[in-house]
Order: structure tokens, then C-alpha cells, then sequence
């Protein structure tokens, strides 16, 4: 009987110091990595010269039917206006910080469209759908498009012997396809919704101007027309992130470019908003 009091004691002692091991190695890690993805806010031109691993929309994913657009999770541009807490326009001044598996650039707010709780002049954080880290996927292209797989080496300048390359990509979102980072300078139309945050201690829902993006490629409209929509394909159509961000969106076809470039238009006539001239 006392063996196996012993025993149980020493069992729950060790479970403990696993459970502290695990939640310590993971707090190190995080620490680790969250370190590692700062340097690139603090030295954004090394961003900038990373391929971009696009997702080319289709004339689907842009479609303005609303039975098509919500079976796939997206807010269909009908609907648009009323889903957002807020609608502003605002600036993007290359204040962009990274996390694990995230970022978020930091905007001025030059107009306000819709929103109580959002000022013009007012700076907010806006979560960019997207991530920095090695390439994920890189067996499935290899077995299934090797063509595309040598091509993108090849672009590169160096060999899939060397590991893993740094990428930047969209994140695993309905309306992934055809997102491109923030570019200096520019401004937006911005369909925005509150993040919902908690204090630690009271459990109160707090606001401290972060917001994502409305579920809809339509969610983020650059104001100006200089930015022209690229027809790409992701396979052998390769652009770093300054080339990416440099376009208004990324489409598979001229069908979709044409789907865009309406919406767009009807959407900004809507809310009353004149197109720049580049």
C-alpha cells in the first residue's frame, strides 16, 4: 500500500514538472519568435524584397451574388457597409509589426464614412492577412506542379538543398485570394470591424483601436487608380512583397479584373467616394 502511495506521489510530482517544462518551453518559444519577427518591423526593407506568395482571385471568390459569395464564408458587397462597425479611410505610413503567424500595420485615419468610436487623425491598428515565416507546402508543389516548383527555385537564385525559404503569404482566410500588403503612402477605403478584446483582470470588453478587416476582398480599396489590378498567375507569375504591394489586387483571369474593377466602382459610388487620379 505505502509503494503505491509512493509511487502515485512521485507520478503526480513528475506531471507537474512536465506541465511546467511544457508551458515554459512554449513561453520561450514564443518569446523567441516574437523577438525574431520584430526585426522585420524594425528593418522593413528586408520585407520588402521577400517573394510574396500570392492567391489569385477568380471571378467566383469576387462575385457579387450573394449565395455564391456566403457558402463561401464572405460578406457578399451588397451587405458590405452594414457589416462594418466602421468605414474610414485611411493612410499607410510603412508602421507595420509582425507576431507569430500575424501582423498589423498601423493607419491615419484621413476621412470617417461610418463609426462613432473613430476620428479623422486618429491612428488605429488594422491586423494585415498575412505572415512571414519558411514555405510552407513546398512537398505537395514539388509532387504535383514540379515545373512550378523548379521555376520558383529558379527565381530565387537558389536550390530547395538549401531549406526552407523565407515567404511571405496571406493568411489561411476565406478571402485570402488576391490580398496584397499595405503599400507607403497610400490610402485606403477600409471596411473594418471591431476586435473584441477582455481585460485580464475584469473580463470587460475593452476597446484600444485594433480592427480586422470585413470578411470580403472588397474589404480594403485602394482610393487612388494608380494601383492597377495585376492578372497573375501564381505558379509561374512570381513578385516580391514591394512588387505585391504595389497593385490594387491579384486575379486569375480578365473576367475577374473585370468583376473587381465594378464592384469597386459601384461600391464607391455608393458611399459617395471620388476615385484619385495616380
Amino acid at each position: 500500500m505505502m509503494s503505491r502511495m509512493r509511487f502515485a506521489r512521485r507520478w503526480a510530482l513528475l506531471s507537474c514538472l512536465f506541465c511546467a517544462l511544457l508551458v515554459g518551453g512554449s513561453a520561450v518559444f514564443g518569446v523567441w519568435t516574437e523577438r525574431g519577427l520584430s526585426d522585420y518591423g524594425e528593418n522593413p526593407d528586408r520585407i520588402k524584397t521577400m517573394p510574396y506568395l500570392y492567391s489569385a482571385a477568380s471571378q467566383e471568390t469576387l462575385s457579387d451574388q450573394e449565395h455564391e459569395v456566403e457558402s463561401a464564408g464572405l460578406v457578399p458587397p451588397s451587405t458590405l457597409a452594414d457589416t462594418s462597425d466602421a468605414i474610414v479611410i485611411g493612410r499607410f505610413d510603412g508602421n507595420r509589426s509582425f507576431g507569430y503567424e500575424t501582423c498589423a500595420v498601423e493607419l491615419t485615419v484621413t476621412d470617417v464614412i461610418k463609426g462613432i468610436d473613430i476620428a479623422e487623425g486618429e491612428r488605429v491598428a488594422v491586423y494585415e492577412q498575412m505572415s512571414v515565416g519558411p514555405m510552407k507546402g513546398a512537398e505537395s508543389w514539388e509532387i504535383y506542379d514540379p515545373e512550378g516548383y523548379a521555376a520558383f527555385f529558379e527565381y530565387l537564385g537558389c536550390s530547395d538543398s538549401d531549406g526552407a525559404p523565407l515567404v511571405v503569404e496571406p493568411s489561411e482566410t476565406p478571402f485570402r485570394d488576391g490580398m496584397v500588403p499595405f503599400l507607403d503612402g497610400c490610402e485606403y477605403v477600409l471596411f473594418l470591424n471591431e476586435q473584441e478584446r477582455h481585460d485580464d483582470v475584469t473580463g470587460e470588453s475593452v476597446r484600444d483601436a485594433r480592427y480586422v478587416l470585413v470578411r470580403s476582398p472588397y474589404a480594403r480599396l485602394p482610393v487612388s487608380d494608380g494601383l492597377p489590378v495585376a492578372v497573375l498567375q501564381s505558379r509561374t507569375d512570381f513578385v516580391t512583397v514591394e512588387e505585391a504591394a504595389g497593385l490594387a489586387h491579384i486575379v486569375a483571369d480578365e473576367r475577374a479584373e473585370r468583376r473587381y474593377v465594378d464592384t469597386r466602382r459601384a461600391l464607391f459610388e455608393e458611399l459617395e467616394i471620388a476615385v484619385r487620379s495616380a
